[in-house]
């Protein structure tokens, strides 16, 4: 061996050796961290709110006198409100009530708005108010007139909301805010009905009498004032008297230490709390992340606050790296979405708290005291403002999804290679190890779009850099990936290696781009992946802008088909207190972690999706993936679920997961297959596959000592059951990327159609009319989405199976060893006056029944020894399209014909939608897609037309046919079936060759271009079939 080859093999052992210690001291530091975590009762600020009397601290009324709209803000009704300090702040005397601002906003939609702040002048420093979350277009209101807009009663206002439909009234004494329908006088959510509004007063702690000569002034570097959303935030020193020594003591508010690490409260307490409950609603789901129910338990019992019973801990919101996490626990995650839905069968209706900071959500949905069932919730942070947004919802739970969309903004429109599968290890070794896997997935004829390198492709953990030893030409690696129509995706965190050779260091330190230390000058040194390590300030608008000009200039070998995994950016600090951040350290504006930390992961998400942007001069949509996320982190891309474990409860608590997600609008949203830790049995893995393949984003990924697990490593039988469930997959693209579609699509209260929108990429909505059924819908859907008219609690609870838009029910396996297994199809879709509808069901998944038709209602029982088939069931009247030859990824299936599978309902009728564009750029914004429909009338007559779009304003688009159409639940003998094909001068009707199976009621029909051509997305088209005599 030469000195060179020593040289790189001692270096590879040396790497590797670093590796594994690096892994081992991690691994013992998280190993304990789930029982490391933080409870409410070792929270300060958790324990004064959630044990708060209602009876104590009800006191709180808005001052008649004093309604007005601000000349700054004529779209807001401003008044103010005074309020008892709660007792247990142990202010006495005089300043024993506090003087607050109440802001009213109507919104587009009937959402409304209400912020309750300190009055200006007031505060000791100023609250930090979340920014980047509400699109610019819903941040303003309508113009408000007094005269007009509000009306005044003895005892509170009425406020129009936007449109007339709704109301928003304000009740004086005791203050409470009741929202409700204008014409039906609904009662739709009540704010402050159980009287725990919060809202603590910044206090300077107590100086002890030997203290009193030496009291520390103000910290340094706290801001004097903040606006909102968009407006620039100042910082400025503040200072005020020491107050006298108290006659009680403030349970945390100053200090408190956990797990070895202490939080010096400088600002004082600065606690808010609210309650908001919804009269009717029966069921309440959203706020995630955790791994527990869909459908949210109670956490208390008989009452909210000190007067009700601990059922378990509240909901926590706080972005957290939590290490092989706990099922069923109501501890948050590594996201925080702190969005609400609140149902009943006749109505939904939500609430998004605006707030950044560590939140908790205590719930109790039951009968109250007036009898009447009500999902009462109670919400409390340990600083910022009271920020609330209620949504009046309407009778279906997509209306308050498309007021959230609007709010926060729709998600955004995916590559179309990235709704295909991903395969992801820690770590592929090196060049060889990458192609090798890459050639594997050729080799056993199983299609896959993206390979992705984990931290070791980086030269020690160096972000934006290559190991050359290893990758000695990563520009050649991704062409000869791509030449086989496959991307790639390469780590980049948000922790910076502290070495001053280091580029990215060297000017992050020279602009002053880092997190700061306390004294808000110091960059802070925190412990991750690659040792000592600072973090970016991703609210440093010149640290965002250099982060996204990085990929442009600064990241070697970042090709047309390179991609980015954000990862670690809750964010992940090894050695901090329960893996993250102090709340102490400083940001930009001089603002204390504590006020944004759930916000950070979304800000580097956002500064990653625009460095693609930059990169590829906007003409690429960007694919960036993210485990930390926030309200409107949809608009940046896709989310994981996280650090799973190979188990089987992990792959079960992995729907709901992802349910919570959709309902959220956190749509692109996947669990790893197989579970990141550990090693799953084959039955296990494929029974992950059966069901990843239905759900948004499906990507294989394990940790660095699992077995290697790609598809084909467990022997024939389950790589062709892993295999077919990829090519289920596969088949059905044509269907994930319409949902997409229609996911992304501007809601009814964007105004899509108005030309107003700004250009692409800019816009974060799609400008297209999909039908109501899908428009703004996630793609992923829980059954109550489609059967939210059915009273049948067994149905709205149902996790573990779900639907794919409004034509797919989806049951996969997911227990061990199941031999039987049972599923119960929903009988209706929604109740009425004249009884409840009929559905039908067709077994379309690979293995099954080719489309016989299934009796709803009952628990069906299917042979599952085999693990052969998927159980997938497509809903009468529904059209699918479909792509079924067998390709190596999505970009080799560009070009093929598509296929149509229809589902007839009780009338002989069904409706589909396709939606295609180029796959990959902005130009639909330019006209340059088709949005079809295909209907089947009960006539027997099955059209295709062009909703919108040019048709064939993009590539493929003219050459795209339908080779196939399968018409299931025909019950009538078929004796002709013929087209009018609209490429031929000729208008007389073609016939076309079929066949029909009797007993199961499938008409199938075979199209070849020699004899008729029937566009996918050209032209319009009809099939006609004739019925033997009865």
């Amino acid at each position: 061996m030469d000195d060179t080859r020593q040289r790189c093999a001692l270096r590879s052992a040396l790497s590797v050796a670093i590796v594994m210690s690096v892994a081992l001291w991690v691994a013992t530091a998280r190993a304990a961290s789930w029982n490391k975590l933080k409870t409410c009762e070792q929270s300060g600020f958790c324990r004064r709110v959630r044990r708060m009397s209602a009876q104590n601290d009800r006191a709180c009324n808005v001052l008649k006198g004093s309604i007005r709209i601000g000349p700054e803000k004529p779209d807001t009704i401003l008044s103010d409100l005074s309020c008892a300090v709660p007792s247990d702040m142990c202010i006495e005397g005089s300043d024993a009530r506090e003087s607050l601002l109440l802001e009213i906003k109507p919104l587009s939609g009937g959402i409304f708005r209400v912020t309750v702040d300190e009055k200006p002048g007031v505060a000791r420093f100023a609250r930090y108010r979340v920014e980047n979350v509400i699109r610019d277009r819903m941040v303003k209101g309508r113009a408000l007139d007094l005269s007009n807009d509000v009306s005044l009663r003895e005892n509170g206002f009425v406020l129009r909301g936007d449109g007339d439909e709704y109301e928003l009234e304000v009740i004086f004494d005791p203050f409470e805010i009741v929202l409700r329908g204008k014409s039906s006088e609904q009662v739709i959510s009540r704010v402050n009905h159980d009287g725990l509004f919060r809202f603590e007063r910044q206090e300077v702690e107590p100086a002890k009498p030997e203290e009193e000569a030496n009291h520390a002034e103000s910290p340094e570097g706290e801001v004097e004032s903040a606006a909102a959303d968009g407006v620039e935030q100042s910082i400025e020193q503040s200072a005020s008297p020491t107050p006298p020594a108290p006659t009680c003591e403030c349970d945390g508010c100053f200090a408190e230490s956990f797990d070895g690490h202490s939080d010096e409260k400088k600002r004082g307490p600065e606690a808010i709390g609210l309650d908001v409950s919804f009269p009717g609603a029966k069921y309440t789901f959203g706020i995630p992340e955790r791994a527990s129910s869909f459908i949210l338990a109670n956490t208390k019992n008989n009452a909210l606050g000190g007067a009700g019973e601990d059922l378990t801990e509240p909901y926590r919101l706080y972005n957290l790296d939590v290490f092989e996490y706990e099922l069923d626990k109501p501890f948050g995650l590594y996201g925080s979405v702190p969005f609400l839905i609140a149902a009943s069968v006749s109505h939904a209706s939500g609430m998004l708290w605006l707030n950044a900071a560590e939140t908790y959500v205590d719930l109790l949905t039951g009968s109250s005291n007036s009898n009447q069932v009500s999902a009462r919730t109670h919400w409390f942070s340990e600083s910022g403002v009271i920020d609330v947004f209620l949504l009046p919802g309407g009778p279906h739970v997509r209306d308050v999804l498309s007021q959230y969309t609007a709010l926060t903004g729709a998600p955004v429109m995916p590559n179309r290679f990235a709704l295909g599968y991903h395969q992801c290890r820690w770590n592929y070794r090196d060049d060889a190890d990458t192609r090798a896997v890459d050639g594997g997935f050729d080799e056993h004829d199983i299609p896959y779009d993206v390979i992705w390198l984990d931290i070791e492709h980086t030269d020690g953990k160096r972000y934006f850099t290559w190991d050359s030893s290893r990758f000695p030409d990563p520009a050649a690696l991704q062409r000869d990936v791509a030449a086989r129509g496959r991307k790639m995706v390469t780590i980049v965190d948000p922790h910076i290696k502290r070495d001053d050779k280091y580029s990215v260091h060297k000017e992050a330190t020279q602009n002053q781009y880092y997190v700061k230390k306390e004294d808000g000058m110091t960059d802070f040194d925190g412990w991750c992946w690659p040792g000592s390590s600072s973090y970016y300030d991703f609210t440093k608008a010149s640290a965002t802008q250099a982060w996204a000009q990085r990929f442009a200039t600064g990241y070697p070998h970042f090709g047309e088909h390179l991609y980015t995994w954000v990862d670690m950016n809750e964010p992940s600090v090894f050695n901090g207190p329960e893996q993250t951040m102090s709340k102490t350290l400083r940001h930009s504006g001089g603002w204390e972690h504590r006020d944004l930390h759930n916000i950070y992961g979304m800000l580097v998400h956002r500064a990653t999706f625009d460095g693609h942007l930059v990169a590829r001069k906007s003409g690429d949509r960007p694919f960036v993936l993210s485990r930390a996320f926030f309200a409107g982190s949809q608009r940046y891309g896709a989310v994981w679920t996280g650090d799973n474990a190979a188990e089987w409860g992990h792959l079960r608590a992995s729907v709901p997961m992802l349910l919570a997600l959709q309902m959220t609008a956190i749509v692109f949203s996947g669990a790893d297959v197989g579970g990141f830790f550990g090693n799953p049995s084959p039955e296990l893995l494929v029974r992950w596959y059966q069901a990843a393949a239905f759900q948004p984003f499906f990507r294989g990924h394990a940790h660095l000592d699992t077995d290697r697990r790609e598809p084909w490593l467990f022997g024939d039988d389950v790589t062709r059951q892993i295999s077919t469930a990829i090519r289920e997959r596969y088949s059905y693209l044509p269907l994930w990327y319409t949902l997409f579609a229609a996911s992304a699509a501007c809601s009814e209260h964007d105004g899509s159609q108005s030309g107003s929108l700004p250009p692409p990429p800019e816009r974060d909505c799609v400008p297209i009319r999909f039908a109501d059924a899908n428009r703004a819908a996630p793609p992923m859907r829980p059954l109550l989405w489609q059967f939210s008219g059915v009273e049948d609690d067994a149905l709205w609870r149902a996790e573990h199976a779900w639907m794919v838009g409004d034509a797919l029910l989806v049951a996969p396996v997911l227990h061990e060893g199941v031999t039987k297994h049972h599923v119960k199809l929903p009988t209706a879709e929604r109740s009425s006056g004249a009884g409840q509808g009929s559905t039908r069901w067709f077994d379309v998944g690979a293995g099954g029944s080719g489309g016989g038709e299934l009796e709803a209602g009952v628990e069906l029982e299917f042979a599952a020894e085999s693990r052969e088939r998927l159980f997938v069931f497509q809903r009468g009247g529904t059209v699918v399209p479909r792509q079924e030859r067998r390709r190596r990824s999505s970009r080799a299936m560009a070009l093929d014909p598509y296929s149509l599978s229809v589902a007839m309902d009780d009338a002989g009728s069904a409706r589909g939608e396709l939606y295609g564009d180029d796959g990959s750029s902005f130009a639909y914004a330019n006209d340059e897609y088709a949005l079809r429909e295909f209907s089947l009338s009960h006539d027997g007559v099955l059209s295709a037309r062009t909703v919108s779009g040019s048709g064939s304003g993009f590539a493929g688009a003219s050459d795209a046919w339908i080779e196939k159409i399968t018409i299931f639940g025909l019950r009538q003998v078929p004796s002709t079936v013929s087209a009018r094909d609209p490429l031929r001068a000729s208008n007389e009707p073609t016939p076309l060759p079929f066949t029909y199976d009797e007993s199961k009621k499938v008409l199938t029909i075979k199209i070849s271009r020699k004899h008729v051509t029937l566009p996918a997305f050209a032209a319009d088209w009809s099939v006609a079939i004739t019925y033997a005599a009865s």
